[in-house]
């Protein structure tokens, strides 16, 4: 829900802190972090220079490209994955796209290595948040600390120990629960990688077949966090409901159960419609607490740098 007077309530949202003093807003970082940080650094650093190092992978394979490219980048990434399939004729489309998704993480990696002491990077990591949640895919963020732990790194191979373990279902995207953790002198900050990362090339999401398969994944994180609000109600727990969110148990604490139940803030993110599986979630957010108060809603801010917030 939009708040009255913005900008106030903004600074009061992040003025708020959780138990552990670190702050309950959550802050959801896109491309314009990394290309204000690649700017203040002198660093080339593009989502054109991405796909230029995927069209030469494909060039490199004699694939033949269509001209002149869709210029919507999930319409891109398709057209350079049908290429690719028909230039390796004796390879599965996914062997295909695999190869594309690790010329983009080596493009990605490249940048990665020139990330430690970016001050931009460092001064978002010393905002003192709980969560921040990285729509890239690149580690530069975490990495420019020197120091950080990538916590239950869960691959699709992982999954059925993990249901074994926690005794219930999870969901498929192993995205969902994927993090890095920053220790910090007071708490320690997660940071949320749902478009996956190249830590684990395989968790990269480009193109209508990963994104289609998050959505499933979404569907099951709004299941949980229902579950356990009501499970919470149930043990009439001192702890208010929006501190407890923060503290969920493994296989049920994730980026999309922390965003559904806290206030959020958009930096360096478009918001286009191509994020669909986000904008999804983010709809289902509204319905969530839609029965609320306006003041009682965890609110949504954007920052924009020219033009309007999008009417989706």
């Amino acid at each position: 829900a939009r708040a009255p007077v913005s900008l106030p309530a903004l600074r009061a949202a992040a003025a708020d802190r959780l138990p552990d003093g670190s702050r309950r807003l959550v802050v959801v970082v896109g491309a314009g972090l990394n290309a204000a940080a690649a700017h203040a650094g002198g660093i080339a650093h593009s989502w054109a220079a991405l796909l230029q190092a995927v069209e030469d992978e494909l060039e490199g394979m004699d694939a033949t490209l269509p001209r002149p490219l869709p210029t919507s980048a999930t319409a891109h990434w398709e057209a350079l994955l049908h290429a690719a399939a028909a230039a390796l004729p004796d390879a599965a489309t996914a062997d295909a796209e695999r190869v594309l998704r690790n010329a983009v993480v080596a493009q990605l990696r490249r940048f990665e290595d020139q990330a430690p002491g970016n001050a931009l990077f460092g001064k978002v990591l010393g905002w003192g948040l709980r969560d921040l949640i990285s729509l890239n895919f690149d580690l530069s963020l975490v990495r420019s600390a020197g120091r950080h732990r990538l916590s239950h790194a869960v691959s699709r191979e992982d999954l059925p120990a993990l249901r074994r373990r926690l005794g219930r279902r999870v969901g498929n995207d192993a995205s969902l629960y994927r993090r890095a953790e920053l220790q910090g002198e007071e708490a320690t900050t997660r940071v949320w990688y749902p478009h996956g990362d190249t830590g684990r090339a395989e968790s990269v999401k480009l193109g209508v077949h990963s994104y289609g398969r998050s959505l499933t994944a979404l569907e099951h994180a709004v299941g949980v966090y229902h579950r356990e609000e009501r499970l919470h109600a149930e043990r009439q727990s001192p702890t208010p409901w929006p501190d407890a969110l923060r503290q969920l148990p493994e296989g049920s604490l994730s980026w999309a159960t922390v965003l559904l139940g806290s206030p959020v803030l958009f930096l360096g993110v478009g918001l286009s419609l191509e994020e669909w599986p986000l904008w999804w979630i983010l709809h289902r957010r509204a319905r969530l607490h839609a029965r609320l108060p306006p003041d009682q809603r965890p609110g949504t801010w954007t920052i924009l740098r020219r033009g309007t917030p999008p009417n989706a």
